[in-house]
This record gives structure tokens, sequence and C-alpha cells, in this order.
């Protein structure tokens, strides 16, 4: 078992023994602190690749959307659909992360990508063809979460066997300015191909944005390494074990859960703000989707930039208590900009305390169990969000919106207190 001390950054690579060759950085990319992780020939085009891909899926989000209101008009059935595609990770994260450990990553990824590309297109087919019902639309849903169940926690895993022990926060945070790139070109991008081209050639352009990931896993050079299969319940066990004992990561896994179930909901609320507290419309509406999405991108940059850092550990608990001051002040703001200020203060320390977070666990962990341990850190960050989506709704019914937010946030300054009290050792990680 590694302890946060014992892993400090050295001149060899990370994973001596990974399944991912290391390549050497050129001297170019060593200057250019903000990117040194594309130094990496392996994790370059992987990073190029997972870029096409995810703006591809949001044109998805975008299209499927809408083409699930034009045929139901049901708000309903917009939150099923959405239902659908999301659970699966909830239920079988925690069991792909023992299969991440189990089987080469790279044929995992090929098979997991692959079911990705096929079911859009399977989509974009039904409906340039005109024969698109709604089942069919929840069923490729389904059917994307389960291959993203497998496909999420597998790629994260990996990224420390890409690239050397020094550059892992820096490519942790550029693969978070990649989705929040996406995040911001994709939906651009849907509304204008929504229009020329149609909703149903717009499932045709996902899928063909999955084989970016395809040809770069293709092109990477792989090095086989011998794997230790035992029985897979005791390997289930034996990830849950490691969690739940190595006081560091276990800590760090709940400061990931808290704010999933009582700050992350705050998107679900977003319409009730736009509405009814801001009275900003739907083009207001647009505006505080994307605040997120700036600060978000931002935040990943600035962390790329400031990767060396030494400070990890007061990064990630200064990034976690800012989280939720700014949720509070956006929950009583009244006035648009600063609403759109604080908005873009949240997206920024979300991507800040989460890729620290990422970074610190990916540190600790040995190859052996990291997709086990990966997995549940994505559990804590995407697994319980159903749960909170619930109950923010819930509770936004009798005290409203500003007082769910607010709640949420005085919590996660409790559980931030709550660590610095228990853990005081956590501010000190490097």
């Amino acid at each position: 078992m590694l302890s946060a001390s014992e892993n400090q950054p050295s001149l060899t690579p990370f994973v001596s023994s990974g399944i991912l060759e290391l390549e050497k950085e050129t001297p170019g990319t060593r200057k250019l602190k903000l990117f040194s992780a594309l130094g990496s020939r392996n994790y370059l085009l992987y990073w190029c690749g997972i870029l096409i891909s995810a703006i591809g899926s949001w044109v998805q989000t975008v299209a499927q959307g809408w083409l699930v209101f034009k045929l139901t008009h049901s708000s309903l059935m917009l939150g099923v659909v959405l239902f659908l595609n999301t659970i699966p990770f909830t239920a079988l994260s925690l069991f792909a992360g023992v299969v991440a450990d189990r089987v080469d990553r790279r044929k995992l990824l090929l098979v997991t990508q692959t079911i990705l590309a096929i079911s859009p297109f399977v989509l974009g087919t039904l409906v340039t063809k005109g024969s698109v019902k709604v089942w069919h639309i929840m069923a490729l849903a389904s059917i994307s979460g389960c291959a993203n169940a497998f496909d999420i926690p597998t790629r994260h895993s990996s990224i420390p066997l890409l690239v050397k022990r020094e550059h892992l926060m820096n490519a942790i945070a550029l693969q978070s300015a990649a989705f929040n790139s996406a995040r911001i070109i994709g939906p651009a991008l849907a509304g204008v191909l929504v229009d020329r081209i149609g909703i149903g050639r717009c499932f045709f352009v996902n899928s063909a944005s999955f084989l970016a990931v395809i040809l770069a896993l293709m092109i990477i050079r792989f090095r086989s390494t011998p794997i230790e299969r035992t029985n897979v319940l005791n390997e289930f066990h034996q990830g849950l074990m490691y969690v739940w004992r190595h006081d560091i990561v276990r800590t760090l896994i709940m400061m990931v859960a808290v704010p999933s179930i009582f700050s992350m909901p705050y998107m679900t609320l977003m319409p009730v703000f736009a509405d009814r507290i801001l009275k900003v419309g739907v083009t207001g509406y647009g505006m505080l989707m994307s605040a997120t999405g700036i600060g978000a991108l931002a935040g990943a940059l600035t962390l790329a930039f400031f990767s060396k850092s030494k400070r990890k550990g007061l990064v990630l608990s200064t990034a976690y208590t800012l989280l939720a001051i700014m949720q509070i002040l956006f929950a009583n703001s009244k006035i648009f900009p600063l609403s759109l200020f604080f908005l873009m203060g949240l997206g920024f320390m979300n991507v800040n305390y989460l890729a620290t977070t990422n970074t610190l666990i990916q540190t600790i962990v040995p190859d052996e169990l990291r997709g086990r341990v990966v997995s549940a850190y994505l559990f804590a960050f995407q697994g319980l969000l159903p749960l909170g989506h619930l109950q923010a709704g819930a509770m936004a019914k009798f005290i409203g919106a500003p007082g769910t937010l607010t709640i949420g946030g005085l919590v996660c300054v409790f559980s931030a207190l709550m660590v610095l009290i228990r853990r005081p050792e956590i501010p000190r990680l490097t």
C-alpha cells in the first residue's frame, strides 16, 4: 500500500510496468507549462480523440433532447431518457472498476467506444427514415449508459499510464479542459447543425466523432503486462476495503460524494432561477448554463498551468470551501450579472477541486487497484448525482430553490470544516 508521502515526483515514468509505453517530451512542449502533458505522444493522441468525441456527444445531447420533446411534448420524458442514460453508471460503475483491473484496458476501451459509436448511428438511421419511436431512444440511451459505465472508469484509470507522474495533474486538468471546451462548442454547433442538416444527421456526426478515439487507441503503442486474476467478488471486496481502510483515500472520496448530492444538482434548479428568481427567460437560462461552462474551462486551464504546484491539498481544501460559498451566494442573488459571476466562480472551483482530488487519488493508489478505486471516485462523483437531483427537486418543492441551494452549500461548508478538524493532513498533501 502506498502513502501520499511516499509518492513524490521523480524523473522516472509514473508506471514503469504499465501497459502503455511512455513517450519522451519534446523541448518545445516542455516550455509550454500549460500543455506539458501533451508532450507525450500517447496522451496527445488520446486528448485530441476525446475532445472531438466530446463535441460530438454534446451535439447529440442537444439534438436528442429536442427530438424527445418534439415527439412527446413532455418534460417528464426528457427526464426519463436522461435517467435511463445515467442510472447504468450508478448500478455498474463499481463492478466496471474490477473489470478494468482484470483486462487489457486498451481492448476494453475499443469495445466501449465502438458500442458508443454504433448507438447514435442506429438512432440517426431511424430518424432519417422517419421511423423513430420514443422507446427506440430510451433503449439506445440505456445501451449507451451501460457502455459508459465501463468506458469512463477505464479511461480515467488509464491516464497515469499515458504521462509521467509529474505531469499527471496537468493531464487530468487538460482532460477537463477538453470536456468543458466541448460543453461550450458542442451545443452551439448543434444549434447550427439541427437547422442546416436536420436532427437525424446530428446523430451521424456524433457517431463519426467516436472514430477519433478509436483511431487514437489503434495508433497508441501498448505494452502487455501480466494480469493476476482471482475471484471477481474477492477483487471487488479488495477494492472497497482498500478505499475504506485508507484514511486519505476514503476522505477524498467522501469529499467528492457530499457535493455530488448537495452541490452538483444546482443545474437541476437552473430553469427555476432563470424563470422565477432572476426573471431572464430562456435567453438568460442559456447564459446561466454557459457561465458555469466558461468558469469550468478557465479553472481547468488555470489548474493545468499550475499543475507542478506542491500544494495540491491546499488547492483542494480552498476550492472545496469556495465552491460551497459560491453556491450560497448564487442562491441568494437576485441580480443577473452577479448570478453569472457566481456561477462562473462555482464552475471554476468545481473543476479545481475535482481534478485535484482525482490527481491525489491516482497518485496514491497502486496500479493493480487503480480501476477499482477510480471507479469508487467516479461513483461518488457521477453515480450519486441521481440521488442529488432527487433531493434537490424534493426540497425545492417545499422550501424553494434558493433555500435548497443555500442549505446544500452550508452542508458542504460544514463537511469542509469537519475534514480540517478530523483530517488536518489533507491540506498538506502534495
